[in-house]
């Protein structure tokens, strides 16, 4: 077996030095790229190799009788799990995030490595779909992975248990994946749940309350599942459950956190605000609608007195020389009309 080894390139954007390396990366060795960051690297400035694709004999490794080994394989050999939904998917390969972890990959190395199972001729992934995204972005013919024998139930379990793991996901995120998880059969209770993705029940129990959660902001939450927390949900449902005629608003609440970036804490705070103008401001209405109304002329003589005591309206003819006969058949004359009109304007309406 030949020791050279196909150069490595650097995708574009790094090479032009407009995206960097995140802070705070371990370094690891596996695929270092010198400090000058050329467009290539030969095979005797990388690091040893844990194993060849091919033997020392020169005989073709035998993939299916591999299991739980560190192996260089072929970038081409690797296929997407057949497990990773759209949903698991959802926003992780954009091709700048792919293209920044290109870099970071170039810069300090694989910090670890993919892990796939041998599937009909293929390297179906488990772990490292970005990884594997990003080694194709710069060119690479090989990739460290860990090589694992698992029926289609485990390497579900283990891509499930993978996905729940990632420090970017949300609380909504693994909510669904917890749901997922129980529909496959592969948990039966939240104890199950929390065993299988080695996390608290009790952490389990608040991310599953997420998926009950007021249908509008649940389409909020697929739109954008890191809107709000499992805190915030418990803190909703509270709500719902304190004011069950509030419900619009309590949307409205999660909605300002959406339109308007309100801090999540804010949303009882602003309900319970909301809720105290509105009653407010019906005291104030119904106080204002208990005193009589005074009508007068230009002159400002009263002529009339008028009353609402819930829906029936007193009126009060003051003024000595008004006929209060003549008057009503003037108040009559005109809701008829007002009642004419309505009538005429609904009628149109339907044509």
């Amino acid at each position: 077996m030949s020791n050279s080894r196909p150069g490595l390139k650097v995708s574009g954007l790094i090479s032009s030095g407009k995206i960097f390396a995140k802070e705070g990366v371990k370094v690891s060795h596996a695929f270092d790229a010198p400090p000058s960051s050329p467009d290539s690297v030969t095979r005797e400035e990388m690091p040893p190799r844990l194993s060849p694709n091919v033997a020392d004999s020169g005989a073709p490794i035998q993939w299916e009788l591999v299991t739980d080994e560190l192996h260089y394989i072929g970038v081409d050999l690797v296929v997407d799990s057949p497990f990773q939904t759209e949903e698991d998917a959802k926003g992780r390969y954009d091709a700048e995030s792919i293209d920044e972890l290109a870099h970071t990959m170039a810069k300090t190395g694989q910090q670890e490595p993919i892990v796939v199972r041998w599937m009909n001729g293929r390297f179906e992934l488990i772990a490292g779909h970005r990884r594997i995204r990003a080694a194709r972005s710069m060119g690479w013919t090989e990739i460290l992975a860990r090589i694992v024998k698992l029926d289609d139930a485990a390497a579900e379990k283990g891509l499930m248990v993978h996905n729940e793991g990632r420090k970017e996901n949300s609380d909504y995120a693994k909510a669904k994946l917890y749901a997922r998880a129980k529909e496959k059969g592969y948990a039966r209770t939240q104890d199950d749940l929390a065993h299988m993705f080695a996390t608290k029940q009790s952490s389990v129990s608040k991310r599953l309350a997420m998926l009950t959660l007021p249908p509008p902001i649940l389409k909020m939450l697929d739109a954008k599942p890191d809107l709000i927390t499992m805190g915030t949900a418990k803190t909703i449902h509270e709500l719902v459950e304190e004011l069950p005629g509030e419900i619009d608003l309590v949307v409205k609440a999660v909605e300002r956190i959406k339109e308007q970036d309100a801090p999540e804490k804010s949303v009882r705070g602003w309900v319970a605000q909301m809720v105290h103008a509105r009653t407010k401001g019906q005291e104030k209405a119904r106080t204002d609608n208990g005193k009589p109304k005074v009508i007068t002329d230009p002159a400002n003589r009263q002529l009339y007195t008028a009353k609402l005591e819930g829906r029936v309206i007193t009126l009060r003819v003051s003024a000595l020389e008004l006929d209060p006969v003549e008057e009503l058949a003037q108040m009559v004359e005109y809701f008829q009309s007002k009642a004419n009109a309505k009538a005429s304007t609904a009628a149109m309406d339907d044509e």
